[in-house]
């Protein structure tokens, strides 16, 4: 393998493992602002999953992103 493919492979794996890891980040994202959203006292005034992206749009998270990107 040249040193040009094995820069290449390892950029390959280092994405992937961003990817694994923004995915994990995320879904722990997602959990801390359901149980934030469970918790919350105004709940007869929105849904569940419209509280819990506004949770995560208060602190700047792109946890609930619809393309998954």
């Amino acid at each position: 393998m040249t040193d040009l493919n094995l820069v290449i492979e390892m950029i390959r794996k280092f994405n992937a493992e961003i990817e694994r890891v923004t995915a994990e980040r995320d879904e722990a994202r997602r959990l801390y602002c359901s149980l934030e959203a469970e918790d919350s006292e105004d709940m007869e005034v929105i849904d569940l999953e419209t509280k819990e992206r506004e949770i995560a749009d208060s602190l700047g998270w792109d946890c609930f992103k619809e393309d998954g990107k």
